[in-house]
């Protein structure tokens, strides 16, 4: 008979967070650590769960866990390309001044139109921008490109700022008098010449260096270019602590104004940090340890040299009163990932997710009580907001963004519980948390209005939206009956998944009829994704025909029910490894040589 301490500690087993980060391969074939947060140990799983528990045959494809490395497809972004690089940019000539003078033909009133549309429509999510400043980095470079034969006297920082800002307001036609074609060539060009900038700007290094790698990195992640986040990333994060900018301005003797922007742009580099590390799963550069710098103030910029600052009238906000809020949901994220997503502290997980979930209802809480926003409640599926019509409304782009955000935050919190055992009721919880904000998500990427540009954005994209349809196969799996009011809902967000896949195929074709091309690897792998949700939604549906009742009641949500012995767990998981001679050479499990299996019976008292 066990003693009380092994009883304890087998207990205390059952709660520790297992993880299982794998290599996975990207379009050019490279492998790639994908960590937990890229959702590759939930897919394993819910394949596992749909062999067993709805017969299905397969195995989901090489693909479905790499969704996250897909480079854009969606028409209105325009792909930097694989030869692109942070060192020498998209090509190996060497950048004359007669090359960027194409680009400024134009008289200042221009690209001031420019700054100002950016401004009027981003700068609640991206606030690294002051109008006087680039009023007057932009009469001077005019100025120096027609009186200099050298680019020693060109400031590449104003050039790339120019060229980004420019590119990001293209991607909205309605922004544009030029047709699509010409805005996407247009586009491309302004791409490539910041590409061969990007070395000599990376290698200047001050602040206005770092304001223009902000906005290349911002037009990457808003046009869904994963896989450039990682370098970007680094990049941003070494330049901005060189400067000094994660430490309280106390420490220096800047201007009010300086001060304002350098938290403006210290905030906006932690917030892609945190992104960079969700997408990829991999461990964060910034360590909330390491920073003491305070949040920006609610206030209006024009001059970095100011004195003084001005702040709105009393009952009005600036764009960064709502940027203030993506940081702090950004800092929330930030705990989520050190507490339930670090190798060396996956135990007392169920407590953690406890926590970290009423920590995100008390965010949530606080936000709806702010003035002037559209209150949400994180795991709904947001429908109050399908009747906006406003399309370029910074304040309800950046909300609906916030919402998306909190819904991915959830997910994030309750998805480690999955790898507790099925018969503790924490298990049963969070599934039913996960299920809602996959819910949400789906809902919020299918606003008629909105929907286009965040499913572009990271850390959207197929991935997301495969892994949320996913989730509600895998919780149908484990539903007790089948035909009640949850499995209808879990078909329709199948359904809605499927058509959102859809949507980033050329032409938005439907899978069945696409020819794909050997070296058409985007649509395969969307293609890939289709199927697989198809084929899960049609053994799904025959199961539910077959058999009038499921097993597993113990999973109910809420269930109060016993702790299991590290014994039980054992008996629970030999179906699992009877089923290993079935896998192919294609599963991700056997290109990373899962020999042992340890995501599955690991030493459980053992691990650290």
């Amino acid at each position: 008979m066990p003693s009380e301490s092994e009883t304890i500690n087998a207990d205390r087993s059952v709660y520790i967070i297992k993880h299982m980060g794998r290599l996975v391969y990207d379009e050019s074939g490279t492998g790639r650590f994908a960590g937990s947060t890229t959702g590759v140990h939930f897919v394993l799983g819910a394949q596992e769960t749909s062999i067993q528990d709805l017969n299905y045959g397969g195995h989901f494809p090489q693909s479905c866990y790499s969704l996250h490395l897909l480079q854009p497809t969606i028409n209105q972004a325009v792909s930097l390309g694989s030869d692109f690089n942070l060192t020498t940019g998209s090509s190996n000539s060497v950048l004359l001044v007669q090359d960027i003078k194409p680009f400024f033909s134009f008289p200042l009133n221009y690209y001031m139109r420019h700054v100002d549309i950016f401004m009027a429509k981003w700068e609640s999510f991206c606030p690294v921008l002051v109008r006087r400043e680039i009023v007057s980095a932009m009469q001077s470079l005019l100025n120096n490109l027609y009186a200099s034969s050298t680019l020693a006297k060109i400031d590449c920082s104003t050039v790339m700022t120019m060229l980004m800002v420019t590119s990001i307001n293209q991607i909205d036609q309605n922004f544009s008098s030029a047709s699509e074609g010409e805005a996407v060539e247009t586009r491309k060009s302004c791409l490539d010449l910041a590409c061969q900038l990007l070395g000599q700007v990376s290698a200047i290094g001050d602040l206005q260096a770092l304001q223009a790698l902000s906005l290349f990195a911002f037009y990457v992640q808003i046009t869904g270019h994963s896989i450039w986040l990682l370098q970007l990333n680094s990049l941003m994060v070494r330049i901005s602590q060189s400067l000094g900018l994660h430490r309280h301005d106390r420490r220096f003797k800047f201007k009010s104004g300086m001060v304002e922007l350098r938290r403006r742009i210290w905030w906006w580099v932690y917030l892609f940090d945190k992104i960079t590390s969700i997408v990829h799963g991999l461990p964060r550069l910034i360590n909330d340890t390491d920073v003491d710098n305070e949040m920006p103030t609610d206030c209006i910029l024009d001059d970095v040299n100011a004195e003084h600052i001005s702040y709105p009238l009393p009952g009005e906000n600036t764009p960064v009163f709502l940027f203030n809020q993506y940081v702090s949901l950004g800092q929330k994220l930030s705990t989520v990932l050190e507490q339930l997503y670090t190798t060396t502290q996956r135990r007392g997980g169920a407590e953690k997710i406890r926590r970290l979930d009423r920590e995100m209802r008390v965010w949530n809480h606080t936000f709806n009580a702010l003035p002037r926003i559209d209150a949400f409640e994180v795991g709904e599926d947001g429908s109050h907001l399908l009747d906006r019509t406003s399309v370029h409304n910074a304040s309800e782009l950046t909300m609906l963004w916030l919402q998306l955000l909190a819904n991915i935050s959830m997910v994030l919190i309750h998805r480690p519980a999955l790898t507790f055992s099925v018969q503790v009721p924490e298990f049963g919880k969070s599934l039913n948390s996960c299920v809602k904000s996959s819910t949400a998500i789906l809902n919020i990427l299918d606003h008629e209005w909105f929907g286009g540009w965040l499913r572009s954005i990271c850390p959207s994209g197929p991935s997301l939206i495969f892994q949320s349809g996913l989730m509600h196969i895998y919780s149908a799996c484990l539903t007790t009956k089948a035909g009640e009011p949850d499995q209808v809902t879990n078909m329709r967000a199948v359904a809605k998944a499927i058509a959102l896949l859809q949507l980033y195929l050329p032409g938005n074709q439907n899978p069945s009829s696409v020819q794909y091309n050997p070296g058409d690897l985007r649509s395969q792998w969307i293609g890939d994704a289709v199927s697989t949700l198809r084929s899960l939604e049609i053994a799904l549906l025959a199961r539910s025909q077959s058999s009038p009742t499921m097993g597993r009641l113990d999973i109910m949500v809420g269930a109060d029910l016993p702790s299991v012995s590290h014994a039980t767990q054992v008996d629970n998981i030999q179906p699992a490894l009877a089923t290993l001679d079935t896998w192919n050479t294609n599963a991700l499990e056997s290109l990373n040589n899962f020999n042992n299996f340890d995501w599955i019976w690991g030493d459980m008292t053992n691990c650290t």
